[in-house]
């Protein structure tokens, strides 16, 4: 009988110990990717003369997070790195809704479909909205967003 009760304590507890470990594995998630990556760059007057921002995890379907410290208007386009064609080429595209957003000083959001088409990698690409307006141009950005803002491309 001794063994017996023994023998029920270890099937319990291994029971319990799979059941926890179990939930554990339900309830992990991953985490947004909304840290904030400092924007610091010339940009010239020729759209040529843009920034492209480092290329960041995308984790969900929200809004791209971008904040502007200066005075000028910026272009914005969301860039994924996401499948093209019929082979599924992975291929960095313009994935901004509308094709770009206009945006000035402050916090925005920039509406995107980078995780909705496959794209799990993300960049920014900003020039100068204004025709003959070159300066330094700072902020920050980050591929997932995790607060309410305006939305730069409604």
């Amino acid at each position: 009988m001794v063994k017996a009760v023994s023998f029920i304590k270890k099937i319990g507890l291994v029971l319990l110990l799979s059941m926890i470990v179990s939930l554990g594995m339900v309830f992990t998630s991953h985490a947004a990717n909304t840290a904030d990556t400092p924007v610091q760059a010339y940009i010239g007057y020729a759209y040529s003369d843009g920034y492209d921002t480092p290329a960041r995890a995308k984790t969900n379907s929200t809004s791209v997070y971008i904040r502007q410290d200066d005075p000028y208007s910026l272009w914005v386009r969301t860039f994924g790195y996401t499948p093209t064609g019929p082979n599924g080429t992975m291929e960095w595209t313009n994935q901004t809704k509308y094709g770009n957003a206009i945006l000035g000083t402050g916090k925005w959001a920039i509406k995107n479909y980078i995780y909705e088409n496959g794209g799990r990698s993300a960049y920014l690409n900003i020039t100068m909205a204004e025709s003959g307006t070159w300066g330094w141009v700072w902020g920050a950005w980050s591929p997932d967003c995790a607060g309410t803002y305006p939305y730069a491309n409604p």
